[in-house]
């Protein structure tokens, strides 16, 4: 689509495994993305996100739905998929409302 050099064209998904794999690979700990987060941002904040969930969490997690619209969100709803580490894609975290 372009000249090489001129610009680049990664899907954001692919951003997120990027990411991930460096994390892996300069973390002293080669921590996944989701237990370096955990580690070191969410548990000393003590607030609630994660990218792959853990079973006991699983059933604090509200299902996706949206019946305006004709996608299926079966495989999003399941539980292999919130245990799954997409680091683009996947985060979870609590909501909370005022």
């Amino acid at each position: 689509m372009w000249s090489p050099g001129e610009a680049h064209g990664y899907h954001s998904l692919t951003y997120g495994w990027l990411a991930g794999e460096l994390v892996r690979r300069v973390d002293p700990k080669k921590r996944t993305l989701g237990e370096f987060i955990r580690d070191e941002i969410t548990k000393p904040l003590q607030i609630e996100f994660y990218i792959g969930l853990p079973f006991k969490e699983e059933y604090r997690v509200s299902p996706l739905d949206d019946e305006k619209t004709i996608h299926s969100f079966t495989d999003f709803n399941q539980y292999r998929t919130h245990q799954a580490e997409i680091p683009a894609a996947n985060g979870i975290m609590l909501a909370l409302w005022s």
